[in-house]
């Protein structure tokens, strides 16, 4: 029963990084259910915080909130908590509160002993909320050290989807503070999308790339790349995400008239996900809508 709960949570986990809600919760329910079975407490705790976090994906935040708290209560006093408390400090960022955000950060960060902590997954993940948070509350320079140091964490553990997450707040903050030099970052995110095929890195791509051209006064380019960072977020069914990095998307952005060659653009997108059929029906969709034969 153990081992058949660590299976259903690593399928859960997996769901998780492609960003499948409804696969998640299914093995999250399961690994539940087995976990209470066969009496494996951390079992259970991780289980709870997957749900947790898949409740959250899809912006019940409340149901995110009772499953984070439920986790940390499975063993209170023990240090792995802390991935479900930065969970709970991620749903507070989400609907606003960010002084409750800032509470929890601080709780997690007074465990840390020593900064080769900083590598163990929860804690690095806190790295990240702290991040979104400095970039929520208009902190930008705090922001711009806290992607950097969390980016090198990400590459030392070899943590791909978190590298990608570093180098879009990075580009953020980057851009935000009128900095330059920010191509490489860019470039490094693009290619982890590519190699990974994560939706949501793809995403972080296209919201990050987005950010900086609306920086630099190039609207029409940003919309194109915002808009297709929406329609992913808005074909996976979720409201918000864990990253924090979607919730300002606007599914209803206008869209201006774009030359032919951007619609080359976009299915090159759109074959990025391949094999996510959600996906590509929703790039497909709106190319077809693009075209003047199909309008009307």
């Amino acid at each position: 029963l153990w081992l058949s709960s660590v299976a259903e949570n690593t399928h859960a986990a997996i769901a998780i990084m492609r960003s499948d809600v409804v696969a998640g919760l299914e093995h999250a329910k399961q690994a539940l259910a087995l976990a209470d079975e066969s009496g494996a407490a951390a079992m259970r705790r991780a289980a709870l915080s997957n749900i947790g976090t898949l409740h959250m994906l899809r912006g019940d935040l409340d149901s995110a909130r009772r499953f984070f708290s439920d986790a940390i209560c499975v063993i209170p006093e023990s240090g792995d908590a802390n991935g479900s408390l930065d969970g709970l400090a991620r749903t507070h960022l989400l609907s606003g509160g960010f002084e409750g955000a800032a509470t929890i950060l601080a709780a997690i960060e007074a465990t840390i002993r020593n900064e080769s902590e900083w590598s163990q997954y929860p804690k690095r993940y806190a790295l990240l909320t702290k991040t979104d948070l400095q970039l929520a509350t208009q902190d930008f320079t705090q922001a711009l050290g806290t992607a950097e140091r969390l980016l090198a964490v990400a590459r030392e553990v070899g943590d791909r989807l978190l590298e990608a997450s570093a180098l879009a707040r990075i580009s953020e903050a980057k851009a935000l503070l009128g900095r330059g030099n920010i191509g490489p970052d860019i470039q490094g995110l693009a290619e982890i999308a590519l190699s990974t095929k994560l939706p949501e890195v793809a995403a972080q791509y296209e919201r990050a790339l987005g950010q900086v051209l609306a920086t630099q006064g190039d609207e029409v380019s940003a919309s194109r790349h915002l808009a297709r960072a929406s329609r992913a977020v808005t074909a996976l069914g979720l409201q918000t995400t864990h990253r924090a990095d979607y919730a300002a998307f606007d599914p209803s952005l206008p869209m201006p008239a774009f030359p032919p060659q951007t619609i080359l653009q976009d299915l090159g997108a759109v074959l990025v996900h391949a094999g996510r059929p959600e996906l590509v029906a929703s790039g497909i969709m709106s190319i077809l809508r693009q075209l003047p034969c199909v309008q009307g």
